[in-house]
Protein backbone atom coordinates (compact mmCIF):
# COMPACT_ATOMS: atom_id res chain seq x y z
CA UNK A 1 0.00 0.00 0.00
CA UNK A 2 1.01 3.33 -1.15
CA UNK A 3 1.68 6.16 1.03
CA UNK A 4 -1.09 8.45 0.89
CA UNK A 5 0.90 11.93 -0.74
CA UNK A 6 -2.43 14.67 -0.30
CA UNK A 7 -4.46 16.34 -3.24
CA UNK A 8 -2.84 18.91 -5.21
CA UNK A 9 -5.18 21.92 -6.40
CA UNK A 10 -4.56 23.06 -9.71
CA UNK A 11 -2.33 26.13 -9.23
CA UNK A 12 -1.37 25.05 -5.68
CA UNK A 13 2.13 24.59 -5.06
CA UNK A 14 1.82 22.36 -1.90
CA UNK A 15 -0.14 19.27 -1.43
CA UNK A 16 -2.97 19.31 1.31
CA UNK A 17 -1.04 17.08 3.86
CA UNK A 18 2.69 19.40 3.28
CA UNK A 19 0.29 22.33 4.65
CA UNK A 20 -1.96 20.25 7.32
CA UNK A 21 1.07 18.82 8.93
CA UNK A 22 2.70 21.59 9.11
CA UNK A 23 0.31 24.47 10.21
CA UNK A 24 -2.83 24.88 11.69
CA UNK A 25 -5.07 27.86 9.62
CA UNK A 26 -6.86 29.93 11.38
CA UNK A 27 -9.63 32.22 9.36
CA UNK A 28 -11.05 35.54 11.05
CA UNK A 29 -13.21 38.20 9.52
CA UNK A 30 -16.08 39.22 7.17
CA UNK A 31 -16.69 36.68 4.34
CA UNK A 32 -19.69 37.69 1.90
CA UNK A 33 -21.54 39.35 4.89
CA UNK A 34 -20.72 36.59 7.41
CA UNK A 35 -18.77 36.50 10.50
CA UNK A 36 -15.91 33.78 10.48
CA UNK A 37 -14.03 32.80 13.35
CA UNK A 38 -12.59 29.01 12.57
CA UNK A 39 -9.84 26.67 11.74
CA UNK A 40 -9.61 25.99 8.22
CA UNK A 41 -7.75 23.54 6.14
CA UNK A 42 -5.85 23.83 2.99
CA UNK A 43 -9.53 23.34 1.43
CA UNK A 44 -11.30 25.76 3.37
CA UNK A 45 -8.52 28.14 2.77
CA UNK A 46 -9.03 28.04 -0.71
CA UNK A 47 -12.33 28.29 -0.80
CA UNK A 48 -12.58 31.11 1.13
CA UNK A 49 -9.43 33.40 -0.48
CA UNK A 50 -10.61 32.11 -3.81
CA UNK A 51 -7.29 33.16 -5.33
CA UNK A 52 -4.82 30.74 -5.89
CA UNK A 53 -1.73 33.14 -6.21
CA UNK A 54 -2.75 34.55 -3.07
CA UNK A 55 -2.60 31.35 -1.39
CA UNK A 56 0.75 29.98 -3.16
CA UNK A 57 1.97 33.41 -0.97
CA UNK A 58 1.00 32.79 1.88
CA UNK A 59 2.10 29.49 2.03
CA UNK A 60 5.17 30.39 1.13
CA UNK A 61 5.73 33.14 3.47
CA UNK A 62 4.87 30.87 6.63
CA UNK A 63 7.30 27.87 4.91
CA UNK A 64 9.91 30.74 4.64
CA UNK A 65 9.43 32.41 7.92
CA UNK A 66 9.53 29.76 10.28
CA UNK A 67 7.64 31.37 12.84
CA UNK A 68 5.60 29.74 16.08
CA UNK A 69 2.82 32.24 14.03
CA UNK A 70 2.78 34.21 10.82
CA UNK A 71 -0.14 36.50 9.94
CA UNK A 72 -1.43 37.82 6.54
CA UNK A 73 -4.91 40.38 6.77
CA UNK A 74 -6.18 40.94 3.25
CA UNK A 75 -7.91 44.13 2.30
CA UNK A 76 -11.37 42.78 2.06
CA UNK A 77 -11.33 42.31 5.91
CA UNK A 78 -10.23 38.53 6.48
CA UNK A 79 -7.45 37.55 8.56
CA UNK A 80 -5.20 34.56 8.26
CA UNK A 81 -2.87 33.11 10.74
CA UNK A 82 -1.17 29.88 10.49
CA UNK A 83 -0.02 28.59 13.56
CA UNK A 84 3.01 25.43 13.50
CA UNK A 85 3.10 22.79 15.56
Amino acid sequence: MADYQGIYYEGINYSTKEVNQQFKIKVYGINDGKMIDSLVGMDGLIKIVDDNDQVNTMIEKAFSKGLDKFERKLRRGLKVTFYSY
